[in-house]
């Protein structure tokens, strides 16, 4: 299973977080980009680092996707679509993110906890390990120095 834990909105409140998170949850998607078992191919994480985003509308829902599109990159290569794609976003508490010592250990408990959500949905992945995710999540934010337990 690919994995993808990734800012997809921020905010100039929140924009000075952004060089700290990119590297580090790019280590953590690269890290849990591996065999969990079932038939979700890639799983989508979007944290919303957006206030604004907040006032407009709820965060997104798990969803699963046969087949996404892919979409044009940069230099004007297509990209290849992605199929059996599971996606949602979670959105910190923003009083909260502001208060915290350290946002990227505030933002892996969140994210950590989110993925809960996989138990609700294991009647439609009944081949996916998701304690074993969630065993190799919590050693992949050893691996950056957190300790989630």
């Amino acid at each position: 299973m690919n994995v993808s834990i990734y800012v997809g909105a921020y905010d100039l409140n929140t924009q000075k977080f952004m060089s700290d998170l990119h590297e580090s949850l790019k280590k953590l998607s690269t890290f849990l980009s591996q065999d969990f078992g079932g038939e979700m191919e890639n799983l989508w994480i979007e944290i919303e680092l957006s206030s604004m985003i907040a006032n407009v509308r709820p965060v997104y829902k798990f969803r699963f996707q046969k087949r996404v599109a892919g979409k044009l990159g940069i230099s004007g290569e297509k990209m290849p679509d992605d199929n059996n794609v599971g996606h949602y976003s979670v959105r910190p508490n923003f009083t909260e993110l502001h208060k915290v010592n350290d946002v990227l250990e505030f933002l892996l408990k969140l994210v950590f906890q989110s993925t809960e959500v996989l138990f609700e949905k294991k009647k439609k992945f009944p081949n996916l390990d998701i304690n074993l995710f969630r065993g190799e999540f919590i050693r992949g934010a050893a691996s950056l120095g957190y300790d989630l337990n």
